[in-house]
C-alpha cells in the first residue's frame, strides 16, 4: 500500500539506489554482537521470520530452528511442541516470547527475545534465550538446532572461522569434523547464505540421517551451562542473504525497442483531448456540483489527467520545453504539476542560505515551461514549498538554519515567524510577471491550483526534532488550560493538533485571498485519517497521494488486485474525498519494478472514474532534464523511463479522462465528528484514525466520501446513506437516511466477484483478476491460465500475468468501431537489473538499456460488426510495423497476442482498423 516518504524524492539521489539494502551482495562479515559494531536495524531482516512459538524460519523456510533439551536420562523435549502458556509481546521483529518449557524431569521457563539489528548495512536478528528453573536443575544437553534439508544442502559448504566443510551426499557418520568453537559460521547453497555470529559459540555439526526418516543436517549451538543451574543463557546473531537475481535476455525476457516520438495521427496520438490554449475559457473552478468546470462555461465538466515534473525536469531549454509540451499533448494530458521546484529555483539550491533568493536563470526556464504547457492546452498546478532551505536569520523566534523539510512543515502552523518567512517566496513567485505570457503567475487562468506546503499532514510532521516537539507540547498545555480541557490525553492531543492545523489552513486561505491569488488552494495532501476531513474542509479542493508498491525500501511484489479490499489502490483514499469539493490525486503510481504493475491502468483508471473524481496526476514523468530528453533505463518513479507505465497511462486516460467508465450510481457519505476522529489518539498511515474498513471497501462498489457534521454543520447534498458510528442529530442528516457503520454489508474476499453498482467493474480479490466492461473500452487483467470474457472482449489460454484491453478510438462503441487500440501488457524491466533474490523484493542495481519484456501469449477474441478490418502490430510511437494474422468468424476477430522475439519486434500494442 501507500508508503510515501519525503526522502524518496531527494533530488540528487539515484532513485533506486538510496535504500539501506542497496548493494547487499557479499556474505556478512564476521563481527561480534558485543563489540559495538552492530546497531538496531532500520528495516526488517532479510529472509528471516518467526512463528507464534519463536521458531526461526530462514531463507524462505529452507532452514528452521528449534530449541532442544534433554532432561535427566536423555529424555527429549523441543520448542516446537513442548511449550505451554506462550505469551508473545513486542512489535515487528523486536519480540519477546515467554513460556513454560516442559522438559521431562525439569520445570523450566523459557524467555526468547529477538531484536532486528544492523551490522554495517547488513540486517539480521539478535536472538537470546534465557532458560530458568525455580530450583537448581541439571540437563544432559541443551542446544538450538538449525536444521538444513539434505536435498537443499548436500554438496554445499559450511564455514567456521574460515575453515570449510562440505555436506556429504551420502551418510557417513553422525558428527562431522567441524571446529567446536566459533564466532562466525556461514552456510551457503545456490539460493541463499545464512550467517550465525556470536562470542565463542559452542558448536556441533551433525548428519541427522543417523535417525530414521530424518533427512536433515543440523548445526547445533550449545548452551555452555546445563548443569546445576537456575538460569542459563545463550545469544547469537542470525543473518540471511538470498543469492542475487538478474534480469537478462533469455527464454523469458526479450529485447524491447521503444520509439521516442509519438506519431501524429497514429493510434497512440491522443491529442483529441486537447483544447488549447489552457485558460481559453477562463479558470477551472469548482462548480455547483462540486466538480471542475470552466469559469466562462458553467456546467462544462472538466477532468484533468496529467503527470508531475520534478527537480531538473522543470528547468529545461526552450527546445526541450516545447518538445515536452507537445509530447504531453499527444499523450492526451491536459494537466501538469510542477513539483519539487523550490530547491532549484533558489540560488545555492541544496546549499542555499536564503529561502527567497530567486535564481533568475531558473525562473526564466520555468516561465517558459509554463507558457509552453499553456499553449499546448495543459493546466498547471504548483507547490510553494517542498524542500528548500531557510537561513538562520529568516524565521523570527527560531533563528536556526533549516534544511529539514519537516521542520518547516511543523513550524508554519505554530510559529508566526515561520509562516511569515514562508510567505516571502510565495509572493515573489506568484506576483512575478511571466514574460512569455505577459501575465503574473497568480493571474494566469492556466494556473489551476496551488499547494502551499506539500505533504504537511500534521500528525505526520509535528515532532521532527526534540525542540519542535517541545513547542507543540507547550502549546498543548496552554490549549488545555485556555479551553478547560480534561480527559483522555491522547484524544485531547489529537484534537489539539487537528484544531491547530485547521486554524493554519484558514490562515493560508486568507493569505491567498488577501493577496489577490485566485487559483484553487489545496493541501494536507498525505495520509487518509478521519481527522484530516476537518483540515481539508478549509481548502477549495481536496488532494491526496497514494502508491502501490512504493519502495520502503523493498518492494512487496504483490498484486493490487489481491490485497485486502480496504487497501486496494486507489480505493484506500476514497473516503478522504469531501463531497461538494473537487477531488484530485496529484501523486500516484504503480511503481517499477513491481511485476504486476500492468494492472495499474485498469485499477486506477476504472476506480477513479467510478468514484467520479476530478483529476489524477501520475508521479512522475521525470526527475531530471536528462530523463526528459534521453531514453534511460527504468528508474524510480519516472514514467518517461518506464515503457510499461507509458502504456498503462493510455488506459487511465481512456477509462478516467475520456470517461469510458461511468460514475457509480450510488453515493454514501461518512459523517465525521471530532470525537470519533480523535478518540483513539493521533492517526497514522495504516491503522489508527482511519475510516472503518467496511466503509472504505464500499468504494469498490459505489461512490463514497465524507463531510464534517460537528458544531452545527449539516450534511450537504443528497446521498443513498449517511454512515457514522452513531446517528447524527436528525437535522444534521438533512433528510438523508442514517446507516450504522457497524451494519455495513461486508464485501466478499473469498473468491466471489465484487461488482460495481454500475456493472462495469468486476473484481475477484482471491483469484486476482479484474474485468472492465464499457461501451468504449473493455479490459481484462488476470494471471496465467484464467480464461475470462466481457461483452465483446475475451481472453483465454493466457501464459503469463497480463493486461489485455481493447478501446474504440473513433466515435463509435467498441462493437462497431472501425479503429480499435489493443494492448497486451506483461512486464518490462532493464537489462541486468539486479535483485537480492528471485522474488525481486529488494533492488540492488537498476541495470541498463535495452529494455526487456517478459514473454507471454494469450488467445484474444473481439466481437466487432466490421468484417474487413486488418490487425497491425504497432510500436511505442504508434507506427504500424507489420500486419498480424486474424480470423473473423461469427462476428468476432480472433488472434494470438504474443510477446516474443519470434516474429520481429515484440508485440504489446495493436491497431485494428480498416485498410
Amino acid at each position: 500500500m501507500k508508503l510515501h516518504y519525503e526522502t524518496h524524492k531527494q533530488g540528487k539521489m539515484n532513485m533506486n539506489m538510496k535504500w539501506p539494502f542497496a548493494g547487499v551482495a557479499a556474505m556478512i562479515a564476521a563481527l561480534s554482537f558485543w563489540t559495538g559494531g552492530v546497531k538496531a536495524a532500520d528495516a526488517a531482516p532479510q529472509g528471516i521470520s518467526l512463528d507464534h512459538r519463536g521458531l526461526l524460519s530462514i531463507g524462505g523456510g529452507a532452514i528452521s530452528s528449534n530449541l532442544v533439551a534433554f532432561g535427566p536420562g536423555w529424555k527429549y523435549a523441543a520448542q516446537d511442541y513442548c511449550l505451554e502458556n506462550i505469551k508473545k509481546s513486542g512489535k515487528g521483529m523486536d519480540l519477546k516470547y515467554e513460556a513454560d518449557f516442559n522438559v521431562p524431569g525439569a520445570k523450566l521457563k523459557m524467555i526468547e527475545t529477538t531484536k532486528a539489528v544492523n551490522d554495517k548495512g547488513k540486517t539480521g536478528l539478535k536472538v537470546s534465550y534465557t532458560i530458568s528453573s525455580q530450583d537448581a536443575v541439571s540437563l544432559d544437553n541443551m542446544y538450538v538446532a538449525f536444521r538444513m534439508p539434505v536435498k537443499e544442502f548436500a554438496g554445499s559448504t559450511i564455514t567456521s572461522n574460515g575453515e570449510k566443510v562440505t555436506f556429504p551426499q551420502t551418510y557417513e557418520k553422525e558428527y562431522l569434523a567441524f571446529p567446536k568453537n566459533s564466532s562466525m559460521i556461514s552456510v551457503a547453497n545456490s539460493k541463499f547464505t545464512m550467517n550465525i555470529k556470536g562470542d565463542n559459540l559452542d558448536i556441533a555439526l551433525v548428519d541427522a540421517r543417523v535417525q530414521k526418516n530424518n533427512e536433515n543436517y543440523e548445526l547445533r549451538v550449545n548452551f555452555k551451562n546445563c548443569k546445576d543451574f537456575t538460569s542459563t543463557e545463550l545469544s547469537f546473531g542470525v543473518f540471511s542473504e538470498e543469492a542475487p537475481f538478474f534480469i537478462a535476455a533469455d527464454k523469458n525476457w526479450v529485447e524491447l525497442p521503444v520509439a521516442a516520438e509519438i506519431q501524429e495521427g497514429g493510434i497512440l496520438d491522443f491529442s483529441f483531448r486537447s483544447d488549447a490554449p489552457a485558460g481559453k475559457y477562463g479558470r477551472i473552478v469548482p462548480g455547483r456540483d462540486g466538480h471542475f468546470e470552466y469559469e466562462k462555461n458553467p456546467g462544462s465538466r472538466v477532468r484533468l489527467v496529467g503527470t508531475n515534473t520534478c527537480f531538473g525536469a522543470n528547468y529545461l531549454s526552450k527546445e526541450a520545453a516545447d518538445r515536452l509540451a507537445r509530447t504531453f499533448q499527444l499523450m492526451g494530458y491536459n494537466a501538469i504539476r510542477f513539483h519539487h521546484t523550490d530547491v532549484d529555483l533558489i540560488k545555492g539550491a541544496w546549499s542555499a542560505k536564503k529561502s527567497d533568493d530567486i535564481n533568475e536563470s531558473q525562473l526564466d526556464k520555468i516561465d517558459y515551461l509554463f507558457a509552453a504547457m499553456k499553449k499546448a492546452g495543459i493546466y498547471v498546478t504548483i507547490d510553494l514549498y517542498t524542500m528548500r532551505r531557510f537561513g538562520a536569520d529568516e524565521i523570527e523566534g527560531w533563528n536556526k538554519y533549516v534544511d529539514n523539510p519537516n521542520v518547516i512543515k511543523a513550524l508554519v502552523p505554530i510559529l508566526p515567524g515561520a509562516f511569515n518567512a514562508w510567505t516571502k517566496m510565495a509572493l515573489k513567485w506568484l506576483n512575478h510577471v511571466n514574460p512569455y505570457t505577459g501575465i503574473a503567475w497568480k493571474d494566469d487562468p492556466a494556473l489551476v491550483a496551488i499547494c502551499p506546503v506539500n505533504e504537511d499532514s500534521i500528525a505526520s510532521v509535528w515532532a521532527p526534532t526534540p525542540e519542535v516537539k517541545q513547542l507543540y507540547l507547550d502549546r498543548f498545555e496552554k490549549w488545555k488550560t485556555e479551553n478547560n480541557k480534561s480527559g483522555n490525553p491522547d484524544a485531547l492531543f489529537a484534537q489539539f493538533l487537528t484544531e491547530l492545523k485547521v486554524a493554519s489552513n484558514k490562515q493560508m486561505a486568507k493569505f491567498f485571498k488577501d493577496n489577490g491569488i485566485n487559483a484553487m488552494i489545496t493541501g494536507s495532501n498525505w495520509w487518509d485519517t478521519m481527522a484530516q476531513t476537518f483540515e481539508r474542509t478549509e481548502f477549495d479542493l481536496v488532494d491526496n497521494h497514494h502508491y502501490w508498491d512504493h519502495p520502503q525500501p523493498s518492494y512487496n511484489q504483490n498484486s493490487d488486485m489481491k490485497t485486502s479490499l480496504a487497501y486496494v489502490c486507489p480505493n484506500f483514499m476514497t473516503p478522504t474525498r469531501i463531497f461538494g469539493r473537487p477531488f484530485t490525486v496529484s501523486e500516484y503510481n504503480f511503481c517499477a519494478p513491481n511485476q504486476f504493475r500492468a494492472e495499474g491502468g485498469a485499477m486506477f483508471g476504472a476506480y477513479s472514474a467510478l468514484q467520479d473524481w476530478d483529476g489524477v496526476y501520475r508521479f512522475a514523468w521525470a526527475h531530471s532534464d536528462k530523463n526528459v530528453m534521453e531514453q534511460k533505463p527504468i528508474e524510480g518513479f519516472d514514467t518517461a523511463t518506464d515503457p510499461l507505465n507509458l502504456l498503462t497511462e493510455r488506459q487511465i486516460i481512456l477509462l478516467f479522462g475520456r470517461g469510458d467508465v461511468a460514475p457509480a450510481k450510488k453515493r454514501f457519505i461518512y459523517a465525521v465528528t471530532m470525537d470519533e476522529a480523535t478518540k483513539g489518539g493521533l492517526g497514522d498511515m495504516w491503522g489508527k484514525g482511519l475510516f472503518p474498513q467496511p466503509f472504505i471497501a464500499t468504494g469498490l462498489v459505489s461512490q463514497i466520501g465524507s463531510q464534517v457534521v460537528d458544531n452545527g454543520r449539516t450534511i450537504q447534498g443528497k446521498y443513498d446513506g449517511v454512515v457514522a458510528a452513531s446517528a447524527p442529530a436528525a437535522d444534521a442528516l438533512s433528510g438523508n437516511q442514517f446507516v450504522d457503520a457497524k451494519n455495513l454489508t461486508k464485501l466478499p474476499e473469498s473468491g466471489e466477484e465484487i461488482v460495481s453498482d454500475n456493472g462495469q467493474i468486476i473484481l475477484n480479490n482471491k483469484k486476482g483478476y479484474v474485468k472492465i466492461v464499457t461501451d468504449k473500452t473493455e479490459c481484462i487483467v488476470a494471471p496465467a491460465a484464467i480464461d475470462l470474457g466481457g461483452k465483446n472482449l475475451s481472453v483465454k489460454n493466457r501464459t503469463f500475468f497480463s493486461s489485455v484491453s481493447a478501446s474504440a478510438m473513433d466515435s463509435k462503441p467498441l462493437a462497431e468501431s472501425k479503429r480499435v487500440l489493443l494492448f497486451h501488457l506483461t512486464n518490462v524491466l532493464n537489462t541486468n537489473m539486479q535483485f537480492s533474490n528471485p522474488k525481486m523484493t529488494t533492488l540492488v542495481k537498476r541495470g541498463t538499456l535495452p529494455y526487456l519484456v517478459h514473454v507471454g501469449s494469450a488467445e484474444v477474441s473481439l466481437k466487432n460488426s466490421n468484417p474487413d478490418m486488418k490487425l497491425y502490430v504497432v510500436d511505442f510511437g504508434g507506427k504500424r510495423l507489420r500486419e498480424e494474422k486474424t480470423e473473423y468468424a461469427d462476428g468476432a476477430y480472433s488472434f494470438k497476442a504474443e510477446v516474443s522475439a519470434s516474429n520481429g519486434q515484440p508485440a504489446l500494442i495493436y491497431e485494428l482498423a480498416e485498410k
